[in-house]
């Protein structure tokens, strides 16, 4: 029996049926469709994208989706379980538009929060090397994301409902 995992999506209107193809970019894991676990993450991603559009009320969308997705035929799936050198180099690639994502379905690991996204770009910027940036990585706490990176994986996600935060 297949179990399920609520994931969810923050946004300033309800998403019922995600696009996997609409999108900013350059994001961590590439264009594509953002989950997480954690209902708080959600809720910054969709007071933050309400405050950006200047439209919509701050949601959170959630979600039933296959708390085995890794073990799925036919789905590709690349997961980072922690911030490390891999993880780095992926987010690195699809930030500066290097990596497009055609070989994952789905893309599961922590996710760059403000902090670590200033320390990214020190990186990028050649004030810190990769060493540095990985061992501050160790003092952050960081969230995870999941990308649903194309039809084929949102196909497992379910809509359950849209929460006004």
């Amino acid at each position: 029996m297949m179990g399920k995992m609520e994931l969810f999506h923050g946004s300033n209107r309800e998403v019922r049926i995600p696009k996997i193809y609409i999108g900013r970019s350059p994001l961590d894991f590439g264009k594509g469709f953002y989950v997480t676990t954690s209902f708080t993450q959600a809720e910054n991603w969709a007071r933050r994208k309400t405050f950006r559009m200047a439209a919509g009320s701050p949601i959170v969308n959630v979600y039933d989706f296959p708390d085995n997705i890794v073990e799925q035929e036919h789905i590709s799936v690349k997961q980072f379980l922690k911030a490390d050198e891999e993880w780095l180099d992926f987010v690195v690639a699809n930030r500066n538009e290097e990596y497009y994502n055609e070989k994952y379905d789905v893309v599961i690991g922590p996710v760059a929060d403000d902090s670590v996204i200033r320390l990214i770009r020190m990186y990028m910027n050649g004030i810190y090397d990769k060493e540095e940036v990985i061992k501050r990585f160790k003092t952050e706490i960081l969230d995870n994301q999941i990308l649903i990176a194309s039809e084929k994986a949102s196909k497992f996600l379910v809509f359950k409902e849209a929460r006004v935060v």
